[in-house]
């Protein structure tokens, strides 16, 4: 029979054996200080309620804690502006929509961002379709484009290679569980993903198309 004092080390045994084991399949953490996602719009909006459903599927594999940060105003460039002059370690990234990136710089006569030079692509996360109206108020006056629109993660200029390939490892894997697919169709969105390097040439792509559509329908936003 064995003794109490057998007993109790075993028990403790078994129980370091389990929590070690626990330990070993959970995925590394990249960051360890709380991460920020900034959003340039406010709470409850779509943009918002899909970077709320982001963020709960990075808490445990990018970082322990994943906050959102909503910081509307000046048509989202708000957030584009404070994300650019962020610091370049991973606990502050954007999450936003194409079009601050892609139309605004043909629409706006100065901006204070340049959305290839200013930031580090790191991975859209879905998209959807959607219709712009082109031209004057009157809607005869006018057309209509349809075109998909994404919403994305970017980070400031300059963050390491390796917490930007962790950090869309990540939304790769985030992107595929049925929970989030399920909570993006919700919205009227599906996943879309695309590696680093591809988001970038997408952005590229994006403002290069934008330019003469902008200037053919002759709008300028005013600041």
């Amino acid at each position: 029979m064995r003794t109490r004092r057998e007993l109790l080390a075993a028990s403790a045994a078994g129980f370091i054996s389990t929590v070690t084991g626990t330990v070993q399949r959970v995925p590394a953490q990249t960051i360890s200080k709380p991460v920020r996602i900034i959003v340039g719009f406010p709470a409850g909006g779509g943009t918002d309620i899909i970077a709320r459903i982001l963020a709960e599927r990075l808490r445990g594999s990018y970082a322990a804690t994943v906050l959102i940060e909503n910081k509307p105003g000046a048509s989202a460039r708000l957030a584009v502006e404070y994300v650019k002059n962020a610091e370049p370690d991973g606990s502050v990234i954007l999450f936003t929509p194409d079009f601050p990136l892609t139309i605004y710089p043909h629409s706006f006569k100065s901006l204070s961002y340049d959305p290839v030079r200013d930031f580090t692509a790191i991975a859209p996360v879905s998209k959807s379709m959607l219709t712009y109206n082109i031209g004057p108020a009157v809607p005869e006056a006018g057309y209509n484009i349809v075109r998909d629109s994404w919403l994305g993660v970017l980070g400031p200029a300059k963050m390491p290679a390796e917490i930007v390939n962790a950090l869309s490892a990540a939304i790769a894997e985030a992107v595929k569980v049925p929970q989030m697919i399920d909570s993006l169709a919700k919205v009227g969105n599906e996943p879309k993903f695309e590696s680093p390097a591809d988001l970038a040439a997408t952005l590229k792509a994006d403002i290069a198309w934008w330019g003469p559509v902008v200037k053919a329908s002759g709008f300028v936003a005013e600041d």
